[in-house]
């Protein structure tokens, strides 16, 4: 089998056309094979690269995690003069957190469940890391109240 170069042409020179090819144990002889009617290997290519683009993001559309949904927090000041506790429900969506009233909060959940958040309100900062299960989850955070230095741990519980 000849392969297609750039330009339309076969390694032997011809585009094709008829002539003899010999395809395993058979012989056709003066009849274009209907296998080199390939089309040119870049456009191969380039239709190749937009179907796995195309894959790629009808995937990711779709993608939905174990820890999907709404969960209640319970944050506990543990060190530092922040409030003692805060209280704030969630939503994971695509392993992606959120909160419909912070706009400064940005989280992601990882498939094994390991979790990093962090969430900005006027002069309140503060970080977190733990882990989620399928119901319930724990890890701990720091922060900042005006000048005030924080820190303590946080627990969660699916709704």
């Amino acid at each position: 089998m000849l392969s297609w170069l750039s330009g339309g042409m076969y390694a032997d020179g011809s585009n094709g056309g008829n002539r003899t090819q010999a395809l395993g144990d058979q012989m056709t002889l003066g009849i274009p094979c209907p296998l080199e009617r390939r089309m040119p290997v870049r456009k191969l290519a380039l239709y190749i690269a937009a179907l796995a683009l195309c894959l790629t993001a009808a995937t990711a559309a779709n993608a939905v995690t174990a820890y999907d949904g709404s969960w209640n927090l319970l944050f506990v000041t543990q060190r530092g003069a922040c409030d003692p506790t805060y209280n704030f429900t969630v939503n994971i969506s695509n392993g992606f957190v959120s909160h419909p009233n912070l706009v400064r909060f940005r989280g992601y959940v990882q498939r094994s469940g390991a979790v990093r958040a962090s969430v900005t309100v006027q002069d309140k900062y503060a970080s977190g890391w733990g882990r989620l299960s399928s119901t319930t989850g724990r890890g701990t955070w720091s922060g900042r109240s005006g000048q005030a230095r924080c820190a303590g741990h946080w627990t969660a519980q699916r709704n």
